[in-house]
């Protein structure tokens, strides 16, 4: 989001606000305070909003301002561990609704970039050919019908 040239709103979807005071003081970025430092460091971030539940996203749609584009951070702990196994503390998000999350807030708005994290690969709870093809169809609507959507820059696959 430094590299960002414009200003944008941030939406966070995931089990946690990743807005908490950090462990070790302001200096050291982690999972739990990046939203903080975020708000606190840039200052083409105009708005965020954090998304945890299906519920949440008109909530999310009237935070975000009119008219700037948005970054999406996705962290996989937002949906259930029936859909997809962090081998932490998730959500209860189903994959379905995730994806009609993500169209509502795209809706008619320009993608400045997006992020996805969450996925463990060393957690023994985790059913790694589950969270890859999770992944796969994740990649994909990205791709596909946000790119149609939101004006989604081209892009090619990262598998």
């Amino acid at each position: 989001m430094k590299l960002l040239r414009e200003p944008f709103a941030l939406v966070l979807l995931d089990n946690h606000p990743d807005d908490q005071p950090g462990a070790f003081g302001d200096t050291l970025l982690s999972c739990g305070n990046w939203v903080a430092a975020a708000r606190r460091d840039l200052p083409l971030m105009r708005a965020d909003a954090w998304v945890r539940h299906a519920s949440d996203v008109p909530a999310a749609l009237a935070a975000l301002p009119d008219g700037i584009p948005l970054f999406l951070s996705i962290d996989l702990d937002v949906l259930s561990p029936a859909v997809f196994r962090t081998g932490w503390d998730q959500g209860e998000m189903s994959f379905t609704q995730l994806l009609d999350a993500l169209r509502t807030l795209c809706r008619g708005r320009r993608l400045t970039g997006i992020d996805i994290c969450g996925a463990s690969g060393t957690s023994l709870s985790c059913d790694m050919a589950q969270n890859a093809a999770v992944l796969n169809r994740l990649e994909d609507f990205i791709l596909q019908e946000l790119q149609r959507s939101s004006n989604v820059p081209q892009a090619a696959s990262t598998r």
